[in-house]
């Protein structure tokens, strides 16, 4: 049986750090993939791992299907799924500076260079729901395909789906959630388990303003949005108690948690 690490990686998660420990971990033993961005089916994860039987650790942002972990079972494969959730009116914010700071082709990206926070989410609002309609419980429940409103059925679907996996935490508690991973996910990795210290990656500076988001968003907009994305806020509610349960079953977790942080202020060093 073959042991693989699945990151599912949702945009303005943590992801690129999350990316950059396992690429220390595994070195040529972790690779991403992607589809052009489609999804990625079933089928081309599998003919990748079997043509690339040296790999350990993939990333993806678009493996999302429910069906494929009783398909790579059959194919002798067992999977670790890793993905991690944010806030979403902090994420929403995350990806207006990323993309304020990230040259693109894509019109969206030109459009938000000449907008204030305020008006590209008005943009979002006006011309892109899938945005902001609760995107983070619409990639897990429905593999990112947005038709129609995310309802309630589509939040059970998702929290029944991410419930299992190896890593279910916030970004906000991300060390935290790195060490239980490294604490349940160690023992396939022996003698010298799972290392997933990291050097924060692809952050941004505060905007003026920022801590009250409200203000800076206009009340009426703001009070829109928090009743909108009620189902991510959800989603991530439920993920920080999950993540809660996990540590308490971790033994000696203040000191492993010390210990994890102090081999991330040396990695940090390393690189300064």
């Amino acid at each position: 049986m073959r042991h693989i690490i699945l990151h599912h990686h949702i945009f303005k998660n943590a992801g690129s750090t999350l990316d950059s420990a396992l690429a220390t971990q595994f070195g040529v033993g972790f690779a991403s993939l992607e589809n052009g961005g489609d999804p990625v089916p079933d089928s081309m994860v599998i003919d990748f791992l079997d043509a690339h039987p040296h790999i350990k650790a993939v990333s993806s942002h678009h493996i999302h299907g429910e069906s494929l972990n009783p398909v790579l079972r059959n194919h002798g494969y067992r999977i670790f799924d890793l993905a991690l959730v944010r806030r979403p009116m902090d994420r929403l914010l995350s990806v207006y500076k990323y993309i304020r700071r990230t040259p693109s082709a894509l019109a969206l990206w030109n459009q938000a260079m000449e907008l204030d926070v305020r008006g590209f989410v008005q943009l979002l609002v006006d011309q892109h729901p899938y945005e902001i309609d609760n995107p983070q419980v619409n990639v897990i429940a429905n593999h990112g395909f947005y038709g129609r409103p995310v309802s309630q059925e589509d939040l059970d679907t998702a929290w029944d789906r991410y419930k299992n996996y190896s890593l279910c935490a916030p970004v906000e508690r991300y060390d935290e959630a790195m060490v239980t991973v490294e604490y349940f996910n160690s023992p396939v990795y022996l003698p010298h388990g799972l290392d997933l210290s990291y050097r924060r990656l692809n952050t941004s500076q505060p905007l003026a303003g920022e801590a009250n988001l409200e203000s800076l968003l206009g009340s009426a907009l703001y009070q829109w949005l928090t009743r909108v994305l009620v189902h991510d806020e959800r989603l991530w509610q439920r993920a920080d108690a999950e993540l809660d349960r996990r540590i308490a079953l971790v033994p000696d977790f203040a000191k492993r948690l010390c210990a994890f942080q102090e081999r991330c202020q040396r990695l940090q060093a390393l690189a300064a």
